[in-house]
């Protein structure tokens, strides 16, 4: 089976980073999802970044790539995730209903997130 191509956008601030609230996982997550028929990783972070918060994207640069096994209730799907660090242009608000998006620190993501492992994995790769 051929894993589903997904785009994941790491906005950061000011030492915080930009979340959305994922109805279907029940938690905050990064901007992103899946690569739509026809379209590259590139176009997708930047159109799912734009649907869910309404930021452009200036610069996006692929930084980690990896199998995520995805938490419930997909947890029998796994996603070829590639997470892109991107410089942005706008001010983010929430677009889809019951969807706010929030800065939070990486420790506060890490609590509350249901992608904690992968975003620890992806940013232990940015270390020096």
């Amino acid at each position: 089976m051929t894993l589903r191509k997904s785009a994941v956008s790491w906005v950061e601030r000011d030492n915080l980073v930009l979340v959305v609230w994922n109805k279907r996982f029940h938690g905050w997550a990064m901007p992103g999802g899946m690569v739509e028929e026809g379209e590259t990783i590139g176009q997708a972070q930047a159109r799912e970044l734009l649907e869910e918060t309404g930021l452009g994207t200036h610069a996006a640069k692929l930084v980690f790539r990896a199998e995520l096994k995805l938490p419930p209730p997909k947890q029998d799907r796994s996603s070829d995730v590639h997470f892109f660090r991107v410089s942005a242009y706008g001010t983010p608000r929430g677009l889809e209903e019951d969807c706010p998006v929030a800065w939070m620190s990486w420790d506060e993501l890490c609590k509350v997130s249901p992608f904690r492992e992968f975003y620890i994995a992806a940013r232990a790769a940015q270390a020096p």
